[in-house]
């Protein structure tokens, strides 16, 4: 570690470097050169992108393909686009709650599936938030009846595949329903937002087949105690009791056409921030690939093994640090939530705890929370970089942290407080990364 750079620094700078190393265009145009024959006359492939990452993954896909491509649709979210050549249409629409626009792209992109690609390939581009781009909603609901179940399940603290079994059973293309429509080859390349790596999950699951059922998602509703629009209900139990066609389901011949591949998901974040950790000679403790707990357990998770990677850094003379990745569950209480998100509202919750109990004498710690979109729940912040005087600086700025807390208002908060991290769209989605560093004040 470079003597004099701070705990802070230095876990922002294994970020970008993480990211750097994991861009999107790259990992596509290599996906691509291998899996896509070379044998392809001149637009023969078009290409379907759907996802926060959808631009950038076409940017990689016409590097790699060229004139090889047609025509392309692609849909995002609003300010992600990206400079590709006008055969490519791109369209936006909101995160994490579809309107209109939502609806209207998930028109769009089931009837340039159904159009299938003659005697070619359709290339699929999909990424994390395309539930909420692509939104159609189920025969017998309206849209607003499908966002007021999805918003409710998902503020009651449901898990990303809870979340998403409902959700799939409340749309006409989730779960599979579009990739019963693929016509001809069709391959899927994919980037995983969603712990495992299930394909089922990502992103609604629109091209594979889906393991979940009606039974399964009143189950979770059930569970959470939600209540749903009456008529969203009735779908559920309508399809419960065999009144409606389930998903499709695992072996369903209809994807036989259909080859999906994984690109990079969390589990890659969490190794490449952790190496370009390494590369700054930080040790790394200690990595999580697979954090799915509450945020309110992440954070005090974290701020113990500041306490203990403080100890060890003292003890060693040498800077120490623990990467862990996934997506904690956050149940939102307040009826006007206000200005946040799952990792911003993480990174308060350990200044909190690191104001409470900081680090030992003569040690400097940090606690980075971001998402790697770089739009961290509906905001266009990425997170917070938290110490033991993040909190006192809330305070000191006029805000009441704990009233911040309450209100998850938690982006208002590090804003004041001057910790909040904003990176702007970074052109790819594999879920959240939380890092501890800690070094002795003496480096």
């Amino acid at each position: 570690m470079t003597h004099g750079v701070s705990s802070r620094d230095a876990a922002l700078r294994a970020l970008r470097m993480a990211l750097a190393r994991l861009t999107t265009p790259s990992l596509v145009a290599h996906a691509a050169q291998r899996f896509v024959s070379s044998d392809l006359g001149e637009g023969s492939i078009r290409i379907i992108a759907v996802g926060k990452a959808a631009a950038a993954m076409s940017v990689g896909a016409i590097t790699a393909l060229g004139n090889r491509v047609g025509m392309g649709l692609v849909v995002t979210k609003d300010g992600h686009r990206a400079a590709l050549p006008d055969r490519i249409e791109q369209h936006e629409a909101p995160h994490p709650w579809p309107d209109d626009r939502s609806t209207r792209a998930a028109e769009l992109v089931l009837r340039r599936v159904k159009a299938g690609a003659p005697g070619g390939l359709t290339l699929f581009l999909i990424s994390g938030g395309a539930s909420s781009l692509v939104a159609l909603p189920a025969a017998g609901i309206t849209l607003a009846e499908k966002v007021a179940s999805t918003r409710a399940v998902a503020l009651a603290g449901a898990s990303i595949t809870e979340l998403n079994c409902v959700r799939k059973h409340l749309s006409a293309v989730k779960g599979g329903r579009l990739g019963t429509s693929v016509q001809g080859r069709a391959l899927v390349l994919v980037l995983s937002d969603v712990l495992g790596d299930d394909v089922s999950t990502i992103g609604g699951g629109l091209l594979v087949p889906d393991p979940t059922t009606f039974d399964d998602a009143l189950g979770v509703v059930d569970k959470l105690g939600v209540q749903l629009p009456t008529q969203a209900r009735a779908l559920l139990e309508a399809g419960a009791r065999g009144g409606r066609d389930d998903t499709p389901k695992p072996g369903d011949p209809r994807f036989s056409e259909i080859a999906t591949h994984v690109l990079a998901g969390p589990d890659d974040l969490v190794v490449e921030v952790a190496h370009a950790l390494g590369q700054d000679g930080i040790r790394v403790d200690e990595t999580t690939k697979r954090v799915s707990m509450s945020v309110e357990d992440l954070a005090e998770c974290l701020v113990s093994a500041a306490g203990f990677l403080a100890q060890r850094a003292l003890a060693t003379k040498m800077p120490q640090a623990l990467v862990a990745g996934g997506e904690p569950v956050i149940r939102v209480s307040s009826p006007s939530p206000g200005n946040g998100g799952r990792a911003q509202h993480a990174a308060l919750l350990c200044a909190k705890l690191l104001a409470e109990s900081p680090p030992k004498a003569g040690a400097e710690v940090a606690i980075l929370c971001a998402a790697s979109d770089g739009t961290d729940g509906p905001t266009d912040n990425a997170g917070g970089v938290v110490d033991e005087r993040t909190w006192s600086r809330v305070a000191a700025s006029g805000n009441d942290p704990d009233r911040a807390l309450a209100a998850h208002d938690s982006g208002s908060a590090l804003a004041a407080s001057g910790d909040l991290v904003t990176t702007g769209p970074t052109g790819t989605n594999l879920c959240d990364v939380f890092v501890v560093v800690a070094r002795p004040l003496s480096l």
